[in-house]
């Protein structure tokens, strides 16, 4: 009878420390995953403001008006604003490199959500990818 009891607690001994070793994986899986989705969520919101900008940006190209009287000051202006342009299509095409570097570099891939997305802000900023 001792025996059985020694072989019954051993047991549940065993079951126990494996339930508590697999209750500590799936606590650690839902904070990487928690984790990794806020990064996304960032990632996306932070591609939507880059491809806003170019939008509007965009719209000030094509709304840019070139027969004021002023020659110099629409000179000046679309100066200003073809620097402005490239600034900001630069700093588009240098977040997209970085964020697929980072997602690369931490996870092989990047996820296809974030990816569609890039793709199109790479488009919009006129990209080579």
């Amino acid at each position: 009878m001792k025996n059985a009891e020694r072989e019954l607690n051993m047991y549940t001994y065993f079951v126990f420390s494996l339930q508590e070793e697999l209750l500590d994986s799936l606590k650690d899986k839902h904070e990487k995953t928690v984790k990794d989705l806020k990064e996304i969520e960032k990632a996306l919101r932070d591609i939507a403001q880059k491809r806003s900008v170019l939008h509007n940006l965009k719209d000030d190209v094509i709304e840019f008006y070139v027969f004021g009287e002023n020659l110099s000051q629409t000179e000046e202006d679309l100066k200003n604003l073809k620097l402005k342009v490239d600034n900001e299509v630069r700093d588009a095409k240098q977040f997209s490199a970085k964020l697929r570097s980072n997602y690369n570099k931490t996870q092989q891939l990047v996820p296809s959500d974030v990816a569609q997305e890039l793709n199109q802000l790479e488009l919009l900023a006129g990209s080579d990818r």
